[in-house]
């Protein structure tokens, strides 16, 4: 889910490819301590794995907006299902 911001620069299909994209890159990368320190457990869990996952990957998503020059607000939820 994301707001108008996101989705001046993109597509639905270019959100939907890049998010794909970056679960698979940041999915196998051991998580920072301070992303991990976020989540509710430390990360232990599979519930901690995947805040930690969706908490990047809405900030990789703000980023390439901001990337890309939008010019409105941008927000982005992740939410791994």
């Amino acid at each position: 889910m994301a707001c108008d911001g996101v989705f001046d620069v993109m597509s639905d299909q270019e959100c939907i490819d890049f998010v794909v994209k970056k679960y698979k890159e940041v999915s196998g990368e051991k998580a920072s301590t301070d992303d991990m320190a976020t989540a509710t457990d430390g990360g232990k869990s599979e519930a901690g794995r995947d805040q930690y996952l969706a908490t990047a990957l809405a900030r990789a998503l703000v980023q390439e907006a901001i990337r890309r020059s939008t010019r409105d607000n941008v927000t982005a939820v992740v939410a791994i299902l």
